[in-house]
């Protein structure tokens, strides 16, 4: 089994000019409170609408296919960095990212795999974890289903040895289906995961198949 994928997938981010002062000192005004209130109601209302907006448009999403019969949700400002890693019908390898080798990012292996069991391929992503990650820990995996497949979910923190210095947090899922396995990974900095965690397991668990198959393996 070619672990080299694995490893990269998750290794699985109104001013006033000076002449409306002085329009302002010559011309009588008289103060009113309540107007003033409500005047900076309605801009502190604009501001945070604003500001939802702006978030909003930035965690806005759009749909990435694989041929292979896979597909998943990115965010719209990120783009899709596919590698070639030869053997498109059974390897793939996909990075969404605002740049290349970003701190947070979303990643897809997908690998030929012998054993059938999710338990076996995550185990095999925990030990390339270790190798890869300076004070790595891993959170105990938890079972779910993905539609009809079955799927193990785990997070770990840690220090990837490609960004010195930096604390990172990844949220990552694991399963196999029809002799092929599948590695999908959210990761962004320790100090950000708390605000980005929800957005990035819907990210990972966005990950679905596009085809059926004869046979499942749970």
């Amino acid at each position: 089994m070619r672990l080299s994928s694995l490893a990269a997938g998750f290794g699985l981010v109104c001013v006033l000019g000076a002449g409306s002062v002085l329009a302002s000192d010559a011309i009588p005004v008289h103060h009113n409170p309540t107007n003033s209130g409500a005047s900076k109601a309605n801009s502190k209302a604009k501001g945070a609408g604003a500001a939802q907006n702006s978030k909003l448009a930035a965690n806005s999403t759009a749909t990435y296919a694989n041929p292979s019969g896979w597909q998943i949700s990115y965010l719209k400002n990120w783009k899709c960095d596919k590698v070639d890693i030869g053997d498109p019908a059974n390897n793939a390898l996909v990075f969404f990212q605002s740049e290349e080798d970003a701190v947070e990012r979303l990643a897809v292996s997908m690998l030929p795999v012998s054993d059938t069991s999710a338990a076996s391929l995550l185990q095999k992503v925990k030990s390339d974890v270790y190798m890869r990650y300076d004070s790595a820990e891993v959170q105990p995996e938890t079972k779910v289903s993905r539609g009809d497949q079955s799927a193990l979910i785990t997070s770990f923190v840690g220090l990837d040895t490609t960004h010195p210095g930096v604390k990172t947090h990844t949220f990552l899922m694991v399963m196999v289906r029809n002799g092929k396995g599948y590695v999908i990974s959210a990761r962004t900095a320790e100090d950000h995961f708390t605000e980005r965690r929800t957005l990035l397991e819907k990210l990972v668990k966005s990950f679905a198949f596009t085809t059926k198959m004869a046979s499942r393996n749970r």
